[in-house]
């Protein structure tokens, strides 16, 4: 089953490298200059150019070096935005260019936000590449603005074959970039700092399918990589790889939001750490967990692999709970879990938790050298009295009800015969 797995997710990567979306003619921005105003800055300037090169066949529009301020710009089918060198787009601290816009789509990240400065529904062969930045500094003030006016860097929505590569991602005080129900995506070689606000996640994936996220920095406030599913649609075949994720809550997620399950999902050679200390950020939180994954919305999760990931400055390194938020939510099931090589260089305050509740919802879970360099270090398995009965909720190490080892890795609600520990 793993093997098969491995097999798809290398002809997947393959295939996403070796389809680059590039499209007919090229359209210099300069090329359409408007008439200045301070009502509408960049923002005609930059639709013009992305409905001209779409409704001619698509190619790509180069954004060249200088600044670029404007609202919320519309993608369109077959439509490549390149960002040279010193190339910046800057939302612009204006709330009434960033209209409301009613997605098609009923999901629960919606009620997120449903502003953002580049949006996308419904289109094809779309990408967002170069050597720019992308900033977001205009809508942050959560005392001016609630969370769901701020707008999302990118919101792409029941969009196919979507590139983002290359580019710097600054600023926001909510979710950098959503992508929800869309269906083949490659994030490679971008940098994120999104540390402005509690809400200011790097990455979401919601109800995604065959996704690649590669080479990339992340450095958030909240989590760094959340995958959902807040629709009834799973998110699967998704492969994250050589990144560096700094966090003040999460670094990888997965979760919590779970209505469709996950499905075939794979975090490797990548380093969740604390983010650092910067103008920006001069006292960075520590992260609550370095790996978080739950299913409390009823949907199952197979096959999740997390291989070769080091773990430095989380309150627990490793935080896996199958369980519900909800009285009337039947619990999902985790099955086919495979733990390897998962190092820290530092002692955390509490351990790492794999936890079902009830019992016998975490199945087929394989443990590889989990944390086994810290001192001390064993697994506890548990009997379910261990575990404190939990009221529905989002689950936390909080709800456990008793003092544990922070070097062991504590087990409860699951049956040593559904756990295959290596030498």
């Amino acid at each position: 089953m793993r093997k098969k797995a491995v097999i798809f997710l290398g002809v997947l990567a393959l295939y996403l490298l070796l389809a680059p979306l590039c499209f007919g003619a090229t359209y210099n921005l300069d090329d359409f200059s408007q008439e200045w105003s301070w009502s509408r800055l960049h923002t005609d300037q930059l639709q013009t150019a992305i409905d001209t090169c779409s409704s001619n066949g698509g190619g790509t529009v180069v954004v060249p070096s200088g600044f670029w301020i404007t609202g919320t710009v519309f993608f369109k089918d077959n439509v490549t935005l390149e960002l040279e060198k010193g190339a910046r787009i800057i939302a612009a601290p204006i709330p009434s260019l960033f209209p409301r816009i009613q997605t098609r789509a009923e999901a629960g990240s919606n009620k997120i936000s449903n502003h953002a400065l580049l949006y996308a529904e419904g289109v094809k062969n779309i990408a967002i590449r170069g050597k720019g930045t992308i900033y977001n500094f205009g809508l942050i003030d959560p005392i001016l603005y609630e969370r769901h006016e701020r707008p999302h860097i990118i919101k792409f929505v029941d969009c196919t074959n979507v590139e983002v590569s290359g580019v710097a991602l600054e600023g926001t005080a909510n979710w950098t970039q959503l992508y929800l129900l869309c269906d083949n995506i490659r994030i490679s070689d971008i940098t994120v700092y999104a540390v402005f606000g509690s809400a200011s996640d790097g990455l979401d994936i919601d109800s995604c399918s065959n996704v690649l996220v590669e080479n990339s920095t992340i450095d958030s406030y909240n989590d760094s990589i959340a995958i959902k599913s807040t629709t009834s649609t799973p998110s699967e075949n998704i492969l994250v790889r050589n990144c560096t994720l700094r966090s003040g809550k999460r670094g990888i997620k997965v979760g919590t939001e779970s209505i469709g399950g996950f499905r075939n999902i794979e975090f490797r050679d990548c380093i969740v750490e604390r983010g650092r200390r910067t103008i920006y950020n001069p006292m960075p939180k520590e992260m609550r967990a370095g790996i978080f994954m739950t299913t409390v919305d009823g949907g199952d999760a197979t096959g999740i692999t997390l291989d070769s990931i080091q773990v430095d400055g989380a309150q627990t390194p490793l935080f896996i709970v199958a369980s519900r938020r909800l009285i009337h939510v039947e619990v999902g099931t985790m099955k086919q879990i495979t733990l390897r090589n998962l190092t820290t260089t530092t002692q955390a305050p509490m351990p790492s938790i794999i936890a079902s509740d009830p019992p016998g919802k975490i199945r087929e879970l394989t443990i590889d050298h989990v944390f086994a360099e810290q001192p001390e270090h064993s697994i506890l398995f548990a009997t379910e009295e261990t575990i404190l009965a939990s009221q529905p909720g989002k689950p936390s190490y909080k709800m456990f009800g008793k003092t544990f080892e922070p070097a062991q890795l504590f087990i409860s609600g699951v049956s040593e015969s559904q756990v295959s520990v290596a030498p």
